[in-house]
């Protein structure tokens, strides 16, 4: 048939399979004999230069010596299988034992067989996805389990001292500081000291007439009076002039300094107190472990700054307010009377 009209000449034919990992693909050859002699025939694998021979077989198919007689038809089936994504080639010649097919012995019929082995991308999404689900699900237990952690931490944890320095004070400058718009009146201290012990019991006031305060409004209505009238009696002896040997200058002077003071005890403490209600900022913490959590709320840092400089600015406004109502009672040679019951 080769040299038949209408026939092109031909001397090799090729397969190509696409198949995905693990999965089969086939294809066929399909022989008949024309003729009257029965042809007897096998496979030779054709070696090619610089091919890689050590890899691992995927290219399946009866290489057997057969025969096939005349009129007889046979199916050759080749199967491709691979565990590997790669692009793989074979070649193979159908060799005729007993008879020639072309010019010469040594041209032979030559099968190509190509491959392409791909992953399976769907099952791919599928497991990816899969997997994605999976790690957040972690990352919020995580969270979770950081959060409980710091809850644990912070409520077993002692509170550092706002004034490390508090225990190196005299009572009559620890006051001063706390109430810089106040004479210190060792009597009248003693006495409040006794009436907050027994206002909260099994507690020491601090020596800040704004928590002496707050006890009190936390009191009853007939309490609450009678803690009233006797703060009033006592303030009345905190109001009188500091240091009355002293000039008017100094007076001023001695007054500014203490309610500045107080702008920059108020200052440290917002500084430590506003960042720790979002994150831990102590050593420890950051060396052991940093939750996802804390990442995302350093990220936020100018949330905080603003909150601070909206506390400062409060605190400032107030210091200012100080200072001018002492200047001017000074100036007047009395104290402004105002009440401490306020809200």
């Amino acid at each position: 048939m080769q040299s038949d009209y209408g026939h092109d000449y031909c001397e090799s034919w090729s397969y190509y399979f696409n198949c995905p990992v693990r999965r089969v693909g086939r294809s066929k050859l399909y022989l008949q004999n024309l003729g009257t002699v029965s042809l007897r025939y096998c496979w030779k694998k054709v070696k090619r230069v610089n091919a890689d021979d050590s890899q691992y077989q995927v290219f399946f198919f009866n290489k057997n010596e057969n025969v096939i007689c005349p009129g007889q038809s046979q199916e050759v089936s080749f199967t491709f299988m691979s565990n590997e994504p790669g692009t793989y080639e074979e070649s193979w010649e159908l060799i005729f034992l007993n008879i020639c097919f072309f010019d010469s012995l040594k041209n032979q019929i030559i099968v190509n067989l190509y491959a392409d082995s791909v992953e399976n991308l769907a099952k791919i999404k599928k497991k990816s996805h899969k997997l994605e689900n999976l790690i957040y699900a972690n990352g919020l237990i995580n969270i979770a389990r950081d959060l409980i952690g710091e809850m644990i931490l912070k409520a077993t944890s002692d509170q550092p001292q706002i004034y490390p320095y508090e225990k190196m004070f005299l009572e009559a400058d620890f006051f001063v500081m706390k109430n810089p718009v106040c004479f210190y009146h060792q009597t009248e201290v003693m006495k409040m000291k006794d009436a907050y012990t027994e206002m909260v019991p099994g507690q020491l006031w601090d020596l800040s007439i704004d928590s002496w305060r707050a006890a009190m409004i936390n009191q009853g209505f007939e309490e609450r009076m009678k803690y009233y009238k006797f703060l009033r009696s006592s303030y009345r002896e905190f109001l009188k002039p500091w240091y009355e040997e002293n000039d008017l200058y100094a007076q001023k002077l001695e007054a500014v300094r203490q309610i500045l003071g107080q702008l920059a005890d108020k200052f440290d403490k917002e500084y430590t107190h506003i960042p720790q209600m979002f994150y831990d900022t102590s050593q420890e913490s950051r060396e052991s472990t940093i939750s996802q959590r804390e990442k995302m709320l350093y990220s936020n840092s100018s949330i905080v700054r603003h909150i601070f400089y909206l506390r400062m600015y409060e605190h400032l406004g107030i210091a200012i307010e100080l200072c001018s109502g002492v200047l001017s009672s000074l100036d007047l040679n009395r104290w402004i009377q105002f009440d401490f019951c306020r809200t």
